[in-house]
């Protein structure tokens, strides 16, 4: 305001001029913190922008939302909080937000129990694991597998694997394994029953038979379509059967009703059974009763290896190092029994066979004798089995035949029956390769060539079927010798009278 005054002294009215400053800026707000993903169980921090102002020195920074969307699955969500600047006259700035993501990529925590061993014939168990998840409060648990690894000692390593999973889908696994000790199938070569022996607990071999045929008759073949082709054991029949036993010669059918005194339609040989696969089939199924849990064997490959064992007929065996044997079992049976068949099941095709529901055909004689003798021989005098492969790396035995076999072969199969044969013996034999020179050829216990099969080239996966004459030759050991460009493979004839 202004006022005039002259030099006496006199004034004018007050006269004044009025300027406002307003505030009509708006603050000028900051950028919060950095968007971010961040791991569960982590807890989203955020970071407040900071405001400025041409008039407030100290703008105020409000929140004005904070909001939380649910993500996908349990534990994590997206969480967003916004802000706002404003000075002292109520001007606001834009709104401001920071985003942060909380995400879940940490696999449960899973602890499976410590590994366990049990007894031979014991249940074998497992204790589910524990899953816990710092996100998920419901982990989820379930069995990926369960898988039996045959040790050659023996023993059995049962493992079972589980997967803990949340709901994130994140996973983790943990194993428990279970060692079995090893097992024991006990059985008898049809050797044996017609010895004059004593079985491991001291029982002579004619009162063992009584006792395994006190449960029951055995009944060997059967009825086929339009015959009754069978021979019945009673436990009078003991000592005959003892007699009648082993059996050699070429493996046919069954032809009539026969008993142990009167076998009918059946050829004998110095008052024994002049059938191989007859003998070998009675010898199993008197092995079924004397150890009723070899039925239950699954033969799973073409080698079965067993291990000898301290104690015989005990549950918990002590193995003897170094007693490995391998046996043959022809995966031309996989043709009539599948794959992972049972001794019980090879035992009731056995049967088939002999009552005549596969009339003549002496390639699965054969095999069925040479299948059925692996089975006897594999647990004489109680062995512990030790597993199965396709690969053999050891001798492999085929009932009284036995082949050197290589784990890299050209040859597929080789097949020899019948074995024992007092008359003309078959060889089958498939390659897994072209060979350009195979020579198969038979020598007796002097190393003298008696028979040159075959020279020549062979083709791959073709089937070759060679006869041999052995009617002429002397009663005894033979051998047959296979040579490729590649390998050699060795096996033993018995030539019977």
């Amino acid at each position: 305001c202004w006022q005039a005054e002259d030099c006496s002294g006199n004034l004018s009215a007050v006269e004044c001029q009025t300027i406002t400053v307003q505030d009509t800026t708006d603050p000028v707000i900051g950028t919060p913190g950095d968007g971010a993903t961040i791991n569960c169980p982590a807890v989203p921090v955020f970071t407040a922008p900071t405001a400025t102002d041409e008039c407030d020195t100290d703008p105020s920074v409000n929140e004005v939302s904070d909001n939380t969307t649910p993500g996908s699955c349990a534990g994590t969500y997206t969480r967003i909080v916004c802000w706002q600047a404003e000075d002292c006259n109520g001007n606001v700035s834009n709104i401001v937000c920071q985003e942060i993501r909380v995400v879940d990529i940490t696999p449960p925590v899973i602890t499976c129990a410590a590994n366990d061993t049990v007894e031979c014939g014991d249940t074998v168990k497992f204790t589910d694991p524990i899953v816990t998840d710092e996100c998920d409060l419901s982990p989820t648990v379930s069995v990926l597998s369960t898988d039996t690894v045959n040790n050659l000692d023996g023993t059995k390593t049962i493992t079972r694997t589980w997967e803990g999973s949340d709901d994130c889908g994140n996973r983790v696994s943990c194993s428990q394994s279970v060692l079995v000790k090893a097992c024991a199938q006990c059985g008898l070569t049809q050797g044996f029953y017609g010895g004059k022996g004593k079985y491991c607990d001291g029982t002579k071999v004619v009162n063992l038979i009584s006792r395994l045929l006190s449960t029951g008759n055995l009944v060997i073949g059967g009825i086929a379509p339009g015959t009754n082709n069978v021979i019945t054991f009673t436990q009078a029949d003991s000592t005959c059967l003892n007699k009648r036993m082993p059996g050699g010669g070429s493996s046919v059918p069954l032809n009539g009703i026969a008993t142990c005194a009167n076998p009918v339609g059946i050829a004998l040989q110095n008052n024994r059974f002049k059938n191989t696969l007859l003998g070998q089939t009675i010898a199993l199924g008197l092995n079924l009763r004397l150890d009723t849990t070899l039925g239950d064997v699954v033969i799973a490959g073409t080698y079965m290896t067993t291990v000898d064992i301290q104690t015989c007929g005990t549950n918990s065996p002590i193995i003897i190092p170094g007693s490995e044997e391998t046996f043959v079992f022809n995966p031309g049976l996989v043709a009539y029994l599948g794959n992972n068949y049972t001794i019980a099941q090879l035992y009731a095709l056995a049967n088939s066979y002999l009552s005549g529901n596969y009339g003549s055909s002496p390639r699965l004689a054969g095999l069925l004798a040479g299948a059925l003798g692996s089975a006897n021989e594999g647990f004489d005098e109680c062995r512990s089995l030790a597993g199965f492969s396709n690969t053999a790396l050891r001798l492999a035995k085929q009932g009284s035949d036995e082949v050197e076999f290589d784990e890299n072969t050209s040859i597929n199969s080789l097949l020899a029956y019948p074995n024992p044969s007092n008359s003309v013996v078959t060889f089958e034999l498939e390659f897994a390769t072209d060979l350009e020179k195979v020579s198969l050829q038979v020598f007796n216990v002097s190393g003298q060539k008696v028979a040159d099969l075959y020279n020549g080239s062979v083709t791959e996966g073709v089937e070759y079927k060679f006869e041999f004459n052995a009617s002429n030759l002397a009663q005894g050991t033979y051998y047959y010798r296979l040579n490729t460009n590649e390998e050699t493979k060795v096996g033993k004839l018995a030539i019977i009278k």
